[in-house]
C-alpha cells in the first residue's frame, strides 16, 4: 500500500500500487506514491522535530518569567 499527496490539488489519500510514480484518482495528475512506513515516519520526525522547536523558542523568550507577566507588560 502506498500513500501520495497530489502535487496538483493536493488531495492525500492511499493507492494500490507499490511506491513509485502514479496518477492522482481525484485530479489525473502524476505524482509520487511513498511507502506508507516511510511516509508516516517523516511526518513523525518533522512533527518531533518542531515541537523541540517550540518547546526550545517557549524557554528562550520566557526568560523564567510565567506566560501571563509577558503579556500584561505591552
Amino acid at each position: 500500500m502506498s500513500i501520495y499527496r497530489c502535487t496538483h490539488c493536493k488531495h492525500l489519500g492511499e493507492h494500490s500500487a507499490p511506491a513509485g510514480m502514479g496518477r492522482c484518482p481525484q485530479c489525473g495528475g502524476e505524482t509520487k506514491l511513498y511507502d506508507a512506513v516511510h511516509f508516516i515516519n517523516q511526518i513523525l520526525a518533522r512533527y518531533t522535530a518542531v515541537l523541540r522547536e517550540l518547546d526550545t523558542l517557549r524557554e528562550e523568550s520566557s526568560g523564567g518569567v510565567p506566560p501571563l507577566q509577558v503579556a500584561s507588560i505591552h
